[in-house]
């Protein structure tokens, strides 16, 4: 597990990546909303590998296939600050083996599902 906080030119982020079954990565990111009404909001979702060592992020495509990703918090302070980043980033981190068991058991299903298909 790697955790990291900056600033960029959207503000304050932090981005946590641990690593999981199959080579795929779980990358948590917290940072200021990018769409909609504004806020901090803080999302999980798994990276695959591809080729050439790159990592890629499938979207699901009418309720089909993709990549597990979730949304876990969004919440609303006055400003988006270090301090405010890293305090919801940590809470988020509390979630990781849920999360991880989540992930897991997404990709098998999907496993299953091709397998019978």
């Amino acid at each position: 597990m790697h955790t990291t906080y900056f600033r960029d030119h959207n503000g304050w982020n932090a981005r946590t990546i641990i690593d999981i079954d199959g080579g795929r990565q779980l990358h948590i990111r917290t940072a200021r909303k990018m769409y909609g009404t504004s806020g901090l909001e803080t999302s999980a979702s798994v990276w695959s590998p591809w080729k050439d060592g790159y990592l890629t992020h499938k979207t699901v495509v009418f309720g089909c296939g993709g990549d597990f990703s979730r949304h876990l918090a969004v919440t609303h302070p006055k400003r988006v600050t270090e301090k405010a980043v890293v305090e919801q980033h940590e809470q988020a981190l509390g979630l990781i083996e849920q999360l991880r068991a989540e992930a897991c058991a997404y990709y098998q299903q999907q496993s299953d599902a091709m397998a019978s298909a």
